[in-house]
């Protein structure tokens, strides 16, 4: 990735017990060379690019919240982690740092 492109993460959180999740949310963790710019959230993100309240997460349910994430800069980069949680931490993903490249995009 140059510095100017977007990047775009999905996070697919599916239930697949007999009970609903309670308070389920999915979050990203993003290292400073990366600054999110937009989620698509199926719930609500409360005004914020990097976290999705999908509340009272029933059995059988999937959703998928997508993520876009601009490389702002080489330094300081590092791994991209998402997260869900319902009061604690149910899963995480973890993908390694992007590679940044060239010089940023001109626009």
């Amino acid at each position: 990735a140059k510095i100017g492109d977007v990047v775009l993460f999905t996070v697919r959180v599916e239930n697949t017990e007999t009970a609903t999740i309670p308070d389920l949310f999915v979050q990203l963790g993003l290292p400073d060379a990366l600054d999110a710019r937009a989620v698509n959230c199926p719930g609500d993100n409360g005004g914020s690019t990097t976290f999705c309240d999908l509340g009272d997460f029933a059995s059988g349910s999937v959703a998928e919240v997508l993520f876009a994430v601009e490389v702002g800069a080489r330094e300081p980069n590092g791994p991209v982690t998402a997260f869900a949680s319902s009061g604690a931490e149910l899963a995480r993903a973890e993908i390694p740092q992007l590679k940044i490249v060239g010089s940023p995009h001109r626009k």
